[in-house]
C-alpha cells in the first residue's frame, strides 16, 4: 500500500495498515488454509487423533512461549505485554483444534443413547485437567518462571505425543490407516 493510500484510508477503518475488508478477506483465507476443512478439500486432512495431537502442540508452543519470556525483559525486568497476547492467541489457537476435534471423536463413537452423557464425560476430563493444572500451579513460587512454564509445555507436549502414538497404532490396528472423524467408530 502507498502512503497515499493509507493516508486516504478512514481511521480506524484499517488492521495493520490495510482497509478492514481486505484484511477479512486475507485472515479467512489464512484460517481455510490452516483449519481442517481446507485441509478436507484439498485431501490431505489428519486423522481424528492426529487433529487432538495437533491441538496440544499448539498449546505446548504457547506455553513454552512463557518460559521464553524471560529473555525479552527490559531494563525493568518486566516482559512486553505482547508476549502475553501471543500466547493467548496461540493457546486460543490450539484449544480450537482439540476441543471440536475432541467432542466430534466422542459423539461419533459414543451410542446415541448415552451421548450426552459422553459429552459430560469429556467436559468432566476438562475439569480433571485443570484440577491438575491447579495443583502444577503451587509449583510457580518455588520454580523459577521458565522452569514453571517449560514444565506445562512438556505436560501437554507429552500429551500430544501420547494422542499421535495412540492414534498411529489403532490406526493400523483397527481402521487400517489413521482414523479421521468419520471413520473412527462405526
Amino acid at each position: 500500500m502507498t502512503a497515499a493510500a493509507i493516508a486516504r484510508a478512514p481511521r480506524g477503518r484499517t488492521i495493520f495498515g490495510h482497509p478492514r475488508g481486505l484484511a477479512v478477506l486475507a485472515l479467512t483465507e489464512l484460517r481455510d488454509r490452516i483449519s481442517f476443512h481446507g485441509m478436507q478439500d484439498r485431501g490431505v486432512e489428519p486423522g481424528a487423533f492426529t487433529k487432538l495431537a495437533i491441538g496440544c502442540l499448539i498449546f505446548a508452543v504457547g506455553t513454552a512461549w512463557l518460559g521464553a519470556a524471560g529473555l525479552v525483559v527490559d531494563a525493568s525486568g518486566r516482559t512486553p505485554l505482547l508476549w502475553a497476547v501471543v500466547f493467548h492467541g496461540v493457546s486460543n489457537l490450539g484449544w480450537l483444534y482439540f476441543a471440536p476435534s475432541a467432542t466430534a471423536l466422542f459423539t461419533r463413537c459414543a451410542p446415541r443413547s448415552v451421548n450426552g452423557l459422553m459429552i459430560g464425560v469429556l467436559s468432566l476430563s476438562v475439569t480433571v485437567g485443570s484440577l491438575i493444572s491447579g495443583r502444577l500451579g503451587g509449583l510457580y513460587e518455588s520454580l523459577d518462571s521458565a522452569a514453571f512454564w517449560l514444565l506445562h509445555a512438556a505436560v501437554v507436549g507429552v500429551g500430544g505425543v501420547l494422542f499421535w502414538v495412540i492414534g498411529k497404532s489403532l490406526g493400523a490396528r483397527y481402521f487400517g490407516a489413521a482414523p479421521t472423524l468419520a471413520t473412527a467408530c462405526p
